[in-house]
């Protein structure tokens, strides 16, 4: 779970939404997870020229596809293993 919320972190550095206090390394998940889909909204409602439509189209398709996996792995992995809800091996 430290290599995937290291990937998330890499993932917020690159999309460039800004993080209010607490900083994205002190956040928890969910809100980090929110203020990406935030920033992607934003990104949609923003114009664009036409030749650059089929690029940003392109990016947010990437950027929304990176954001649901990060919810998925929350849900399905991190919040079971991190908070020890669930245990593994014998």
């Amino acid at each position: 779970m430290g290599v995937a919320e290291h990937g998330l972190r890499a993932f917020v550095s690159a999309l460039g939404p800004t993080f209010t206090a607490p900083p994205v390394e002190l956040s928890n998940w969910h809100n980090v997870i929110e203020q990406i889909e935030r920033h992607i909204r934003e990104l949609q409602k923003a114009p664009v020229a036409d030749a650059d439509k089929p690029a940003k189209s392109e990016r947010l398709q990437r950027y929304s596809e990176a954001a649901s996996h990060f919810f998925f792995v929350k849900e399905a992995w991190r919040n079971h293993i991190m908070h020890a809800r669930t245990r593994y091996g014998r």
